[in-house]
């Protein structure tokens, strides 16, 4: 029998991952408790100035907001 080789889509997927993963070793992730206490304000203004669009920039992944440290550093730079 014949060994299979992975489907393309399967690499590249493996490939997307494992950039993420090194991107979150250099750069990691917090989720909103963690960035607030990072900037030393609390949930509440984080979630205020999110819908006000005025605080760090954030993403949503898997129904979850996030912030990235470097994000945060540069937030709190500018203010």
């Amino acid at each position: 029998m014949p060994i299979k080789k992975p489907n393309q889509t399967f690499l590249v997927a493996e490939q997307r991952i494992a950039a993420q993963q090194a991107e979150e070793q250099v750069n990691p992730r917090l989720n909103v408790e963690q960035a607030a206490r990072y900037l030393g304000v609390s949930v509440s203004t984080l979630n205020r100035w999110r819908g006000e669009e005025v605080g760090p920039e954030w993403t949503k992944r898997g129904g979850r907001v996030w912030y990235y440290a470097n994000a945060l550093d540069t937030f709190a730079k500018g203010n």
